[in-house]
């Protein structure tokens, strides 16, 4: 906990902006940004949001006008339900502890002052338990994460080949929405550039210009000059 030392977003005006830009400055932390139209770059912030969404669909019955009245709830169901990868709550790993049950909607009224005549932890018990987090439950939750990782990583290199496109190199970019089935899917050629940290390529089209924004590999196709020689000529 404390200040950053990284902080990684999508390329949303909320985030990327001169504000944003002089509070990390002044903070010191690197903020990077993902690359464009590639969400799954972002993968774990982009799964929390889609099933925030599908709370918040259940809960609103489809009338997003209150949507923001069911914030909290929904952030206490998220934060009380345990992580396949973790094998444990959000709640849990944060504060070490249970989350208190809502004993006030319970008839039990002796569970009630038991909860309620239950003395604060103390400052030794505080500090095993912290003792305890920090040596065996984060250590072992690592190890897990890992484990876990590296297991869907190699599902992932198995159903998805990625290529990797060398300086110079001429390839086409998929247009990502067609304008009708007939319509060509790819448009180019662009000549590589380089690849920048984030893995994605920078190109410049045939006038030398380089193109606004970078592309990741699986938005792109390699052709050979053969065929940059012949799209010149249909030109």
């Amino acid at each position: 906990m404390g200040f950053p030392t990284k902080l990684q977003s999508d390329n949303g005006t909320e985030f990327k902006n001169s504000l944003s830009k002089d509070l990390a400055d002044a903070m010191g932390y690197d903020h990077r940004f993902i690359t464009p139209l590639h969400p799954s770059a972002n993968g774990i912030s982009e799964r929390t949001v889609q099933s925030v969404k599908k709370l918040l669909a259940k809960a609103t019955h489809g009338v997003g006008n209150d949507w923001d009245l069911y914030l909290p709830s929904i952030q206490l169901a998220m934060n009380n339900r345990i992580s396949k990868r973790l094998n444990s709550t959000p709640f849990s790993l944060m504060f070490a502890r249970k989350m208190n049950e809502p004993y006030g909607f319970r008839s039990d009224k002796d569970k009630l002052k038991e909860v309620k005549d239950k003395p604060p932890m103390s400052h030794e018990e505080l500090m095993k338990r912290i003792d305890y987090m920090t040596d065996v439950v984060f250590p072992a939750i690592v190890n897990k994460t890992k484990a876990q990782i590296e297991l869907e990583q190699a599902k992932f290199n198995d159903s998805h080949r990625l290529v990797d496109y060398a300086p110079g190199s001429h390839v086409m970019v998929r247009i990502p929405n067609k304008s009708g089935q007939l319509a060509p899917a790819y448009e180019g050629p662009y000549t590589v550039v380089r690849k920048n940290k984030g893995n994605a390529y920078i190109l410049r089209d045939e006038t030398g210009v380089l193109m606004p924004r970078a592309y990741t590999s699986v938005e792109l196709k390699l052709i050979s000059n053969e065929e940059v020689i012949e799209l010149d000529d249909e030109v």
